[in-house]
């Protein structure tokens, strides 16, 4: 729709044919392009909402002195307004966000609440003359309140000539330490796929063709993207990011592609979270620690320490995604119908937080917190700064009737599962063969929820 007025909304996620606005303002989405553009919460310019009490609200830009004259007003939204106030003008507070909450540098952050993105307001010791509450409800997920209506900042589309420059490694770490040095040239993409990512795409029918350009067997591939406004310049882009590679002993093949290549190359990227759900059996790929961001010069320390972490845990974790932004998604391989695995959901869960912690990084950087990661933020920003959360998601939403247990007073991580632990599983008998999949039931829990069965036919169909 917004290709004829040379726009787009930049934020490119890897549901983009399924997922909607609203979903991407409730988590503040990233995707492939935000190492360019930024993420929603850097597009998001106003949100028309209904409140708790069923009054509405328009959070747009003000000045500082609007922002006073609000919090005098008598009604809920006067209320929230004179509350963030008193907790934000309050040193102390901006002392311990400042302090606690992840680096500044990290621009993937949906770690609780973003008080931090407010202290840049003139009224809170920074030096911005307007401030924008839908910052704050950016990645609230729905827990504030109801949004009815968002308006956007658009971007110019990219410089129409690319090329995408897809890095074969040996290791893993030696695919982060040439993150670092890639970052260096002006990308618009840098994705990473591993070994178990490219396994799965083998033997699925859509994605084979998909892998024309792998050469023998990588470890870990980089997708690294360039644009330009011919393909001259965007060719001597490519060369220069490859030999500065090269120069630093890292990869060992550097296919370049162009044209419908570059979009079978990410429909591959893309397609790897899914196919995750088809590891055969009752061991899968958690989601539990996939969210993770990492100030950039942090990112091959910070993973070869989760990587040493997970051996001494006897796991095989997957890495994959947004290795530009320093979000590496990583999962570990755990079979939750299991007691000691459930016990290691929450183990790995725990020390990944805390390693996390200790670069000043995201928890979560994109996928939001939930009810898996929400427990742990009094650990990530402090248990001051998770008791200021729960002062704003109280003066918001005093009955607690908006998506209740996510992100303050969350529900234990492993107390809702799926499955009873350690059940018989039924056997069903069927007409057609599931064996392949080792029955109906394991064929039905392939489905991770990502939505792909749900594609209208404008955006390729059903499954």
């Amino acid at each position: 729709f917004l290709k004829p007025y040379g726009l787009f909304f930049s934020p490119n996620t890897s549901t983009s044919n399924r997922c909607t606005i609203g979903g991407m303002v409730g988590n503040n989405s990233s995707g492939t392009t935000s190492i360019q553009y930024g993420v929603t919460r850097d597009k998001v310019i106003s949100l028309k909402t209904i409140l708790s009490d069923g009054s509405q609200a328009h959070f747009t830009p003000i000045s500082s002195d609007e922002f006073i004259a609000k919090s005098k007003e008598n009604s809920l939204e006067g209320k929230i307004y004179a509350s963030i106030f008193e907790e934000l003008s309050n040193t102390d507070n901006q002392k311990e966000i400042k302090n606690e909450f992840p680096k500044k540098s990290i621009h993937r952050r949906n770690t609780g609440y973003a008080i931090d993105s407010l202290l840049t307001s003139d009224l809170f010791g920074g030096n911005e003359k307007t401030i924008n509450l839908s910052k704050l409800l950016c990645g609230s997920e729905g827990t504030l309140a109801f949004t009815t209506e968002i308006t956007l900042k658009l971007d110019k589309l990219p410089p129409k000539e690319s090329i995408l420059v897809a890095v074969h490694f040996n290791s893993i770490d030696e695919s982060m330490k040439a993150v670092v040095v890639a970052m260096k040239h002006n990308l618009y993409m840098c994705e990473l796929m591993d070994k178990t990512i490219l396994d799965c795409t083998k033997n699925n029918r859509e994605q084979t063709a998909n892998r024309f350009f792998i050469e023998d067997d990588p470890k870990a591939i980089l997708m690294l993207e360039l644009c330009a406004n011919s393909k001259e310049e965007a060719n001597q882009l490519a060369n220069a990011l490859i030999n500065d590679l090269q120069q630093h002993n890292f990869g060992y093949a550097f296919p370049k592609l162009t044209g419908n290549d570059i979009n079978k190359a990410i429909n591959l990227r893309k397609a790897g979270l899914g196919l995750l759900g088809n590891i055969i059996g009752d061991s899968k790929a958690v989601a539990c620690i996939e969210d993770t961001a990492v100030q950039l010069v942090d990112l091959p320390n910070y993973i070869e320490e989760f990587s040493q972490m997970m051996t001494d845990f006897n796991q095989k974790a997957v890495y994959y995604a947004h290795a530009g932004a320093g979000e590496i998604h990583l999962r570990p391989i755990l079979n939750l119908k299991k007691k000691a695995d459930v016990k290691l959901f929450r183990e790995i869960t725990t020390k990944t937080a805390k390693l996390v912690k200790k670069y000043g990084g995201s928890f979560s950087g994109e996928h939001g917190d939930g009810i898996v990661r929400a427990e742990f933020i009094p650990l990530m920003i402090g248990d001051k700064n998770y008791q200021l959360l729960r002062r704003i998601k109280k003066t918001f939403d005093p009955f607690n009737v908006f998506n209740k247990g996510k992100i303050t007073d969350a529900f234990p991580m492993d107390k809702n599962l799926r499955y009873n632990i350690d059940r018989e599983e039924p056997i069903i008998d069927t007409i057609l063969d599931f064996s392949d999949s080792e029955g109906i039931l394991r064929a039905a829990e392939k489905c991770n929820g990502s939505g792909d069965c749900r594609k209208p036919v404008n955006a390729g169909g059903t499954m």
